[in-house]
Protein backbone atom coordinates (compact mmCIF):
# COMPACT_ATOMS: atom_id res chain seq x y z
CA UNK A 1 0.00 0.00 0.00
CA UNK A 2 1.40 3.44 -1.09
CA UNK A 3 2.25 5.47 2.01
CA UNK A 4 -0.89 7.83 2.08
CA UNK A 5 -3.20 4.77 3.40
CA UNK A 6 -1.02 2.66 4.61
CA UNK A 7 -1.19 1.94 8.57
CA UNK A 8 1.87 1.33 10.80
CA UNK A 9 0.11 -1.21 12.62
CA UNK A 10 -0.88 -3.57 9.66
CA UNK A 11 2.68 -2.80 8.10
CA UNK A 12 4.51 -3.92 10.72
CA UNK A 13 2.38 -7.34 10.87
CA UNK A 14 3.02 -7.83 7.42
CA UNK A 15 6.44 -7.10 7.30
CA UNK A 16 9.36 -9.57 6.54
CA UNK A 17 10.48 -8.97 10.00
CA UNK A 18 7.49 -10.11 11.23
CA UNK A 19 6.86 -13.28 8.47
CA UNK A 20 10.32 -15.17 9.10
CA UNK A 21 9.56 -14.81 12.72
CA UNK A 22 6.71 -16.43 12.59
CA UNK A 23 8.14 -18.99 10.36
CA UNK A 24 10.63 -19.59 12.92
CA UNK A 25 8.08 -20.05 15.39
CA UNK A 26 6.77 -22.06 13.51
CA UNK A 27 9.93 -24.86 12.77
CA UNK A 28 10.85 -23.86 16.79
CA UNK A 29 6.98 -25.62 17.73
CA UNK A 30 8.18 -28.77 15.05
CA UNK A 31 11.06 -29.47 16.96
CA UNK A 32 9.69 -28.68 20.65
CA UNK A 33 6.48 -30.96 19.21
CA UNK A 34 9.31 -33.75 18.64
CA UNK A 35 10.71 -33.20 22.10
CA UNK A 36 7.72 -33.51 24.03
CA UNK A 37 7.10 -36.37 22.59
CA UNK A 38 10.24 -37.81 23.44
CA UNK A 39 11.07 -38.71 19.67
CA UNK A 40 14.45 -36.34 20.66
CA UNK A 41 15.99 -35.41 23.91
CA UNK A 42 14.58 -31.91 24.85
CA UNK A 43 18.19 -30.46 24.98
CA UNK A 44 17.94 -30.20 21.38
CA UNK A 45 15.40 -28.44 21.12
CA UNK A 46 16.72 -26.09 23.91
CA UNK A 47 19.95 -25.66 22.21
CA UNK A 48 18.69 -25.00 19.03
CA UNK A 49 16.24 -22.08 20.34
CA UNK A 50 18.98 -20.90 22.27
CA UNK A 51 21.16 -20.80 19.17
CA UNK A 52 18.34 -19.33 16.68
CA UNK A 53 16.99 -16.23 19.56
CA UNK A 54 20.72 -15.28 20.20
CA UNK A 55 21.39 -15.18 16.24
CA UNK A 56 18.78 -12.75 14.70
CA UNK A 57 17.53 -13.33 11.30
CA UNK A 58 19.65 -11.00 9.10
CA UNK A 59 17.22 -10.10 6.24
CA UNK A 60 19.52 -8.63 4.02
CA UNK A 61 21.39 -11.82 4.11
CA UNK A 62 18.20 -13.46 3.02
CA UNK A 63 17.18 -11.36 0.38
CA UNK A 64 20.18 -12.14 -1.53
CA UNK A 65 20.51 -15.68 -0.78
CA UNK A 66 16.52 -15.60 -2.40
CA UNK A 67 17.60 -14.16 -5.18
CA UNK A 68 20.27 -16.75 -5.77
CA UNK A 69 17.94 -20.00 -5.36
CA UNK A 70 14.60 -17.79 -6.01
CA UNK A 71 12.92 -19.77 -3.03
CA UNK A 72 12.10 -17.25 0.07
CA UNK A 73 11.59 -20.13 2.31
CA UNK A 74 14.60 -22.29 1.31
CA UNK A 75 16.51 -19.17 1.73
CA UNK A 76 15.47 -18.34 5.19
CA UNK A 77 16.02 -21.64 5.92
CA UNK A 78 19.68 -21.37 4.93
CA UNK A 79 19.97 -18.12 6.61
CA UNK A 80 19.06 -19.95 10.02
CA UNK A 81 20.98 -22.93 9.41
CA UNK A 82 24.25 -21.49 9.25
CA UNK A 83 24.03 -20.58 12.92
CA UNK A 84 23.69 -24.46 13.72
CA UNK A 85 26.19 -26.84 14.31
CA UNK A 86 26.28 -29.98 12.27
CA UNK A 87 24.58 -32.56 14.76
CA UNK A 88 21.73 -30.11 15.28
CA UNK A 89 21.20 -28.82 11.77
CA UNK A 90 19.15 -32.18 10.62
CA UNK A 91 16.42 -31.44 12.82
CA UNK A 92 15.57 -27.89 11.49
CA UNK A 93 13.00 -28.32 8.95
CA UNK A 94 12.92 -31.77 9.25
CA UNK A 95 9.71 -33.91 7.23
CA UNK A 96 8.08 -30.88 6.08
CA UNK A 97 7.62 -28.99 3.52
CA UNK A 98 7.48 -24.73 3.00
CA UNK A 99 3.83 -24.35 3.63
CA UNK A 100 4.06 -26.28 6.81
CA UNK A 101 5.88 -23.32 8.14
CA UNK A 102 3.76 -20.41 5.91
CA UNK A 103 0.35 -21.41 6.83
CA UNK A 104 0.79 -21.29 10.46
CA UNK A 105 2.42 -17.69 10.45
CA UNK A 106 0.02 -16.40 7.66
CA UNK A 107 -3.27 -17.20 9.91
CA UNK A 108 -1.74 -15.29 12.47
CA UNK A 109 -0.98 -12.09 10.61
CA UNK A 110 -4.60 -12.79 9.40
CA UNK A 111 -5.44 -13.00 13.09
CA UNK A 112 -3.45 -10.14 14.34
CA UNK A 113 -4.90 -8.13 11.55
CA UNK A 114 -8.35 -8.79 12.26
CA UNK A 115 -7.50 -7.50 16.05
CA UNK A 116 -6.64 -4.05 14.65
CA UNK A 117 -9.77 -4.32 13.03
CA UNK A 118 -12.07 -5.21 15.55
CA UNK A 119 -10.16 -2.58 17.42
CA UNK A 120 -11.38 0.00 15.50
CA UNK A 121 -14.93 -1.38 14.67
CA UNK A 122 -15.64 -0.87 18.66
CA UNK A 123 -14.65 2.90 17.96
CA UNK A 124 -16.95 4.10 15.27
CA UNK A 125 -19.70 1.80 16.61
CA UNK A 126 -19.26 3.77 20.02
CA UNK A 127 -19.48 7.34 18.11
CA UNK A 128 -22.88 5.54 16.12
CA UNK A 129 -24.58 4.42 19.38
CA UNK A 130 -23.72 7.68 21.07
CA UNK A 131 -24.96 9.57 17.97
CA UNK A 132 -28.10 7.34 17.97
CA UNK A 133 -28.70 8.58 21.70
CA UNK A 134 -28.04 12.08 21.26
CA UNK A 135 -30.10 12.84 18.12
CA UNK A 136 -33.13 11.02 19.01
CA UNK A 137 -34.87 14.26 19.02
CA UNK A 138 -33.27 15.95 16.04
CA UNK A 139 -36.40 16.12 13.69
CA UNK A 140 -34.89 15.88 9.86
CA UNK A 141 -36.57 14.66 6.51
CA UNK A 142 -35.97 10.96 5.29
CA UNK A 143 -35.79 10.30 2.03
CA UNK A 144 -37.39 7.50 0.03
CA UNK A 145 -36.36 7.84 -4.34
CA UNK A 146 -34.08 11.04 -3.36
CA UNK A 147 -37.48 12.59 -2.70
CA UNK A 148 -38.74 14.14 0.45
CA UNK A 149 -40.74 11.64 1.99
CA UNK A 150 -41.71 12.18 5.89
CA UNK A 151 -39.94 13.15 8.83
CA UNK A 152 -37.84 11.22 11.12
CA UNK A 153 -35.03 12.10 13.76
CA UNK A 154 -31.39 12.13 12.82
CA UNK A 155 -30.72 9.71 16.03
CA UNK A 156 -32.74 7.20 13.88
CA UNK A 157 -30.71 7.48 11.14
CA UNK A 158 -27.49 7.06 12.75
CA UNK A 159 -29.33 3.77 14.33
CA UNK A 160 -29.48 2.21 11.47
CA UNK A 161 -25.89 3.23 10.00
CA UNK A 162 -25.08 1.89 13.70
CA UNK A 163 -27.16 -1.71 12.73
CA UNK A 164 -26.05 -1.77 9.15
CA UNK A 165 -22.39 -1.91 10.37
CA UNK A 166 -22.91 -3.84 13.48
CA UNK A 167 -24.12 -6.45 11.33
CA UNK A 168 -21.19 -6.28 8.81
CA UNK A 169 -19.04 -6.79 12.36
CA UNK A 170 -21.28 -9.86 13.27
CA UNK A 171 -19.89 -11.34 9.69
CA UNK A 172 -16.58 -11.02 10.72
CA UNK A 173 -16.47 -12.50 13.76
CA UNK A 174 -18.23 -15.87 12.87
CA UNK A 175 -16.14 -16.57 9.63
CA UNK A 176 -12.61 -15.52 12.33
CA UNK A 177 -13.65 -18.86 13.78
CA UNK A 178 -11.98 -20.28 10.32
CA UNK A 179 -8.56 -19.11 11.29
CA UNK A 180 -8.27 -21.43 14.51
CA UNK A 181 -7.09 -23.97 11.76
CA UNK A 182 -4.20 -24.93 9.95
CA UNK A 183 -1.76 -27.99 9.09
CA UNK A 184 2.00 -29.20 9.54
CA UNK A 185 1.09 -32.42 7.59
CA UNK A 186 4.01 -32.34 4.82
CA UNK A 187 4.00 -32.91 1.03
CA UNK A 188 0.83 -33.32 -0.19
CA UNK A 189 -0.45 -33.08 2.97
CA UNK A 190 -0.99 -36.42 3.54
CA UNK A 191 1.37 -37.23 6.10
CA UNK A 192 4.09 -39.01 4.21
CA UNK A 193 6.85 -37.87 6.13
CA UNK A 194 5.35 -36.02 9.68
CA UNK A 195 3.49 -38.29 11.98
CA UNK A 196 0.11 -36.48 12.73
CA UNK A 197 0.83 -36.23 16.73
CA UNK A 198 3.36 -33.80 15.83
CA UNK A 199 1.22 -31.97 13.56
CA UNK A 200 -1.76 -31.65 16.61
CA UNK A 201 1.31 -31.11 19.66
CA UNK A 202 3.36 -28.64 17.36
CA UNK A 203 0.00 -26.83 16.05
CA UNK A 204 -1.30 -26.78 19.35
CA UNK A 205 1.69 -24.98 20.77
CA UNK A 206 0.80 -22.02 18.12
CA UNK A 207 -2.72 -22.16 19.04
CA UNK A 208 -4.24 -23.53 16.05
CA UNK A 209 -6.01 -27.45 15.14
CA UNK A 210 -5.23 -29.61 12.40
CA UNK A 211 -7.26 -29.26 9.42
CA UNK A 212 -7.83 -32.74 8.42
CA UNK A 213 -8.48 -32.82 4.45
CA UNK A 214 -5.84 -29.87 3.48
CA UNK A 215 -3.41 -30.63 0.39
CA UNK A 216 0.23 -29.36 0.21
CA UNK A 217 -1.71 -25.65 1.35
CA UNK A 218 -4.50 -24.74 3.40
CA UNK A 219 -7.97 -24.87 1.58
CA UNK A 220 -8.54 -21.37 0.93
CA UNK A 221 -12.42 -21.62 1.14
CA UNK A 222 -11.59 -20.81 4.28
CA UNK A 223 -10.09 -17.46 3.78
CA UNK A 224 -12.09 -16.32 1.07
CA UNK A 225 -15.23 -15.77 3.33
CA UNK A 226 -13.38 -13.23 5.42
CA UNK A 227 -12.32 -11.21 2.81
CA UNK A 228 -16.32 -11.02 1.73
CA UNK A 229 -16.89 -9.96 5.47
CA UNK A 230 -13.74 -7.23 5.34
CA UNK A 231 -15.42 -6.04 1.90
CA UNK A 232 -18.51 -6.02 3.82
CA UNK A 233 -18.06 -3.89 5.84
CA UNK A 234 -16.10 -1.10 3.24
CA UNK A 235 -19.33 -1.35 1.51
CA UNK A 236 -21.09 -0.40 4.64
CA UNK A 237 -18.68 2.65 5.24
CA UNK A 238 -19.33 3.64 1.97
CA UNK A 239 -23.40 3.53 2.37
CA UNK A 240 -23.03 5.88 5.43
CA UNK A 241 -20.63 7.92 3.26
CA UNK A 242 -23.17 7.95 0.52
CA UNK A 243 -25.63 9.13 2.82
CA UNK A 244 -23.91 12.25 4.25
CA UNK A 245 -22.85 13.64 0.89
CA UNK A 246 -26.14 13.25 -0.15
CA UNK A 247 -27.64 15.10 2.67
CA UNK A 248 -24.22 17.87 2.13
CA UNK A 249 -25.78 19.19 -1.56
CA UNK A 250 -25.75 22.77 -2.41
CA UNK A 251 -29.22 24.29 -2.03
CA UNK A 252 -31.05 22.55 0.93
CA UNK A 253 -28.07 20.85 2.90
CA UNK A 254 -29.09 18.52 5.93
CA UNK A 255 -25.67 18.25 7.49
CA UNK A 256 -21.81 18.53 6.61
CA UNK A 257 -18.48 16.49 6.58
CA UNK A 258 -16.04 18.06 9.40
CA UNK A 259 -14.12 21.13 7.45
CA UNK A 260 -10.75 22.77 9.31
CA UNK A 261 -10.46 26.44 9.68
CA UNK A 262 -7.52 26.09 7.56
CA UNK A 263 -8.62 23.21 4.90
CA UNK A 264 -9.05 24.76 1.21
CA UNK A 265 -11.82 23.22 -0.88
CA UNK A 266 -10.75 23.73 -4.00
CA UNK A 267 -7.25 25.38 -5.23
CA UNK A 268 -9.96 27.22 -7.34
CA UNK A 269 -12.63 28.01 -5.30
CA UNK A 270 -11.29 27.42 -1.78
CA UNK A 271 -14.80 28.41 0.27
CA UNK A 272 -16.24 25.19 -1.43
CA UNK A 273 -17.18 22.69 1.75
CA UNK A 274 -16.59 19.35 -0.53
CA UNK A 275 -17.11 16.13 0.73
CA UNK A 276 -13.91 14.67 0.04
CA UNK A 277 -13.18 12.22 3.14
CA UNK A 278 -16.26 10.60 2.08
CA UNK A 279 -15.80 10.52 -1.65
CA UNK A 280 -12.36 8.74 -0.93
CA UNK A 281 -14.69 6.12 1.02
CA UNK A 282 -16.13 5.01 -2.41
CA UNK A 283 -12.54 4.98 -3.80
CA UNK A 284 -11.77 2.57 -0.97
CA UNK A 285 -15.01 0.45 -1.34
CA UNK A 286 -14.02 -0.10 -5.28
CA UNK A 287 -10.14 -0.99 -4.48
CA UNK A 288 -12.00 -3.08 -1.15
CA UNK A 289 -14.16 -5.29 -3.80
CA UNK A 290 -11.24 -5.65 -6.24
CA UNK A 291 -9.11 -7.21 -3.57
CA UNK A 292 -11.71 -9.32 -2.39
CA UNK A 293 -12.34 -10.53 -6.34
CA UNK A 294 -8.58 -11.80 -5.87
CA UNK A 295 -8.75 -13.74 -2.89
CA UNK A 296 -11.79 -15.34 -4.18
CA UNK A 297 -10.20 -16.02 -7.23
CA UNK A 298 -7.58 -18.12 -5.18
CA UNK A 299 -9.95 -20.74 -4.27
CA UNK A 300 -8.73 -22.41 -7.08
CA UNK A 301 -5.42 -24.16 -6.93
CA UNK A 302 -4.28 -26.93 -9.36
CA UNK A 303 -4.52 -30.27 -7.96
CA UNK A 304 -2.53 -30.42 -4.58
CA UNK A 305 -0.44 -27.34 -5.00
CA UNK A 306 0.64 -24.86 -7.97
CA UNK A 307 1.65 -21.03 -6.48
CA UNK A 308 -0.09 -18.91 -8.69
CA UNK A 309 -2.12 -17.89 -5.28
CA UNK A 310 0.64 -16.79 -3.16
CA UNK A 311 1.67 -13.64 -5.15
CA UNK A 312 -1.71 -12.92 -5.02
CA UNK A 313 -2.11 -13.28 -1.59
CA UNK A 314 1.16 -10.80 -0.21
CA UNK A 315 -0.12 -7.56 -2.13
CA UNK A 316 -4.14 -8.29 -1.63
CA UNK A 317 -4.23 -9.17 1.70
CA UNK A 318 -2.14 -6.22 3.62
CA UNK A 319 -3.66 -3.97 1.19
CA UNK A 320 -7.49 -5.23 1.81
CA UNK A 321 -6.37 -4.52 5.73
CA UNK A 322 -4.99 -1.15 5.38
CA UNK A 323 -7.89 -0.14 3.21
CA UNK A 324 -10.50 -1.58 5.90
CA UNK A 325 -8.67 0.20 9.15
CA UNK A 326 -8.18 3.38 6.78
CA UNK A 327 -12.02 3.26 6.05
CA UNK A 328 -12.79 2.86 9.51
CA UNK A 329 -10.35 5.74 11.05
CA UNK A 330 -11.92 8.19 8.42
CA UNK A 331 -15.30 7.64 8.37
CA UNK A 332 -15.16 7.57 12.65
CA UNK A 333 -13.74 10.90 12.43
CA UNK A 334 -16.41 12.33 9.80
CA UNK A 335 -19.15 11.20 12.41
CA UNK A 336 -17.14 12.91 15.15
CA UNK A 337 -17.50 15.96 13.62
Amino acid sequence: MIERYAKEEITKIWSDENKLGLWQKTELAVIQAIANLGQVPKEVYDEISKILHTNLIDLDWWKEREKEIRHDLEAFLDERRRFLPDNLRIYFHKEITSYDTEEPAFSRMLTDSLTIVKKHCLGITSVLASMAGKYRYIVMNGRTHGQEAGLQSFGKRCLTWYRALDVGIEVLEKVEENLKYSKISGILGNYGNIDPVVEKVALEILGFEPLYGATQIMLRELYAPIAQALCQIVLTLDKIATDIRLGARSGRPIYQEPFSKTQKGSSAMPHKKNTISCEQIEGMARMAKGYYSMIMNNIKTWEERAIEQSCVERVAWPDLFHIVVHSLETMEKVLEG
